[in-house]
């Protein structure tokens, strides 16, 4: 299988697939998915984890997509190919505002589960390999007062080289 070339922003446009594919999942409805390159980052994730700003009427629980990272495994090659590009999306659960009143009742354990659901084998246009969840795909993640987990998974890109 030949290699398809993608311009620059390859990483910025996965990173936003990735999003993409979680917000339009019906179960991702009431729990706000943000970029790490959302405005005002720090601020949108606590106000979606107080309940402060209601999102699609629940609070209490975010899902984040972190900027992917990638490794070179064969330098010799043009591109450069990344054999090795991570994707983590990071569940962030406040338990007690997510299982109480204004809260969407789903754990974060579960949210993290359906994430994994999703995005494995997920195409991304203009990529040549699909997202697979990676051997370890779900890991928790120690946070102060929170419950959090990172979902994670790996595909490959050549990036074009400029002219």
């Amino acid at each position: 299988m030949g290699d398809v070339l993608i311009e620059r922003g390859a990483f910025a446009q996965l990173q936003e697939s990735v999003a993409s594919a979680l917000r339009e999942d019906r179960y991702f409805s009431d729990i706000r998915v943000i970029t790490e390159r959302t405005h005002d980052l720090e601020n949108e994730i606590q106000r979606g984890l107080s309940g402060l700003a209601k999102f699609g009427d629940a609070a209490g629980i975010v899902a984040i997509v972190v900027t992917p990272r990638g490794k070179v495994g064969k330098p010799n090659l043009s591109g450069p190919h990344f054999d090795d590009v991570t994707v983590i999306v990071r569940v962030l659960e406040n338990v007690n505002v997510n299982m109480g009143k204004i809260g969407t009742k789903k754990p974060a354990s579960e949210c993290a589960e359906v994430i994994a659901s999703i995005l494995h084998h997920l195409m991304i246009p203009g990529f040549h390999a699909s997202l697979n969840i990676e051997d370890v795909g779900i890991v928790s993640v120690p946070q102060q007062h929170l419950l959090a987990y990172d979902v994670r998974g790996s595909t490959q890109v050549t990036i074009k080289r400029r002219e």
